[in-house]
């Protein structure tokens, strides 16, 4: 039998639609891709990679693991640098942040200075460091370190400008041993009970630390404070006790 040309075309598009509506028939598996195993990031390196991809923490602050050290030692902030002529007649300023850029330079004359830009919550402000200042402190000059940095604004030594003159840096991570003395609990008297004595010796389990333990029980009855001073117990000032203090509806507590 003779087959056009064109019959032979028109059976082989029919053949080949054929093949391909059978093949759309059968059913091909493809496995879902299995996510791999790996370790939880830790919280530092989380923000880190946030501030990295999308240039803003999402999910907390660094600085957050300092709370108590920015509320209890710190008097400004970063921020407050941002208008040095309002704050040149205050008392020293302390504040706290993280060093995001640090240089070691010479100048022209072949003198070492140092460059520190420390961040706060919102905020960076720019450092020099230069003779003995930067002698003193340019071991601070690491990126990722949180510090506490204490100075006063002035005037330059040369010029009409002003500048915030560093007078102490320390690590944030030591601040609370080294300045935390004494723990004042202050409460109403007649919240004093077995239950609220016991809580207490739950807390003191802790691991022993340095912070006194001092008492001010109110007595407004007869408007009276009782001061108290726990000769045994001595606080180690955990996170984890500042929280349980700070759970507490019956007390109030301050740092000295």
């Amino acid at each position: 039998m003779h087959v056009s040309g064109s019959d032979s075309e028109s059976f082989l598009q029919g053949q080949l639609t054929n093949d391909i509506s059978k093949l759309g028939e059968s059913e091909i598996q493809i496995p879902e891709p299995e996510v791999p195993k790996c370790e939880e990031w830790g919280r530092m390196e989380k923000l880190s990679k946030e501030k990295d991809v999308i240039g803003i923490y999402l999910s907390g602050h660094p600085l957050d693991e300092y709370k108590f050290e920015i509320k209890n030692f710190c008097t400004a902030k970063v921020k407050d640098l941002s208008d040095l002529a309002a704050a040149k007649n205050r008392d020293e300023m302390r504040m706290a942040g993280i060093v995001v850029e640090a240089q070691h330079r010479m100048t022209k004359g072949g003198k070492p200075f140092g460059i520190l830009v420390l961040e706060g919550y919102n905020e960076n402000h720019r450092f020099f460091l230069f003779s003995d200042d930067y002698v003193k402190y340019k071991s601070y000059l690491t990126t990722g370190w949180f510090l506490f940095v204490k100075g006063k604004v002035q005037d330059r030594r040369f010029g009409d400008e002003l500048e915030f003159k560093i007078s102490g840096i320390e690590l944030l991570s030591d601040l609370r041993d080294k300045m935390a003395k004494e723990i004042v609990v202050q409460m109403d008297v007649n919240d004093v009970d077995d239950e609220m004595i016991d809580w207490f010796k739950e807390l003191s389990k802790e691991k022993l630390g340095s912070c006194h333990l001092q008492f001010k029980l109110i007595d407004r009855k007869n408007k009276n404070v009782i001061q108290l001073k726990s000769r045994s117990i001595k606080l180690n000032l955990t996170n984890d006790v500042i929280n349980k203090l700070e759970a507490n509806p019956k007390l109030e507590f301050s740092v000295n």
